[in-house]
């Protein structure tokens, strides 16, 4: 393994510099669009969201049996409506970092996440979560 070649900047310029997009379109003379927002919008909750402080006992228990072998989280005692525990379990998707879906009343999560999950649902106001 060599050295590393030296970079060369392009001619008419004395030192590289760092640029954003916007900045390449405004010099390039594009121009923003007036109605454009300046950040994406924040996620809004819908009425499909499940209200965790009305729940009562949630039961978290961990499934290997007829999986080939795969550990599973399993999430029962739920009484929400199919959408809104689908919105559940994508929330848990994203703070857990692992798959989850909704099987019948029961979100069956990727993984054995018992007490990352206990304490992401105590966090977001579950009162009683067992294992």
């Amino acid at each position: 393994m060599g050295k590393k070649k030296k970079r060369i900047p392009p001619q008419g310029m004395d030192e590289p510099t760092a640029h954003n997009l916007g900045s390449l379109m405004s010099e390039l003379g594009f121009k923003a669009s007036e109605g454009a927002p300046a950040s994406p919008p924040a996620e809004e909750p819908t009425a499909d969201t499940i209200d965790l402080q009305k729940q009562g006992k949630l039961v978290l228990r961990m499934e290997r049996k007829g999986r080939g072998g795969k550990t599973v989280t399993i999430l029962s005692k739920l009484q929400a409506s199919p959408d809104a525990m689908n919105q559940l379990a994508k929330q848990l998707r994203r703070a857990l970092g692992s798959g989850a879906r909704v099987d019948g009343n029961d979100i069956i999560i990727q993984g054995d996440v018992r007490d990352r999950t206990r304490a992401w649902l105590t966090e977001h106001g579950a009162r009683s979560v067992s294992t």
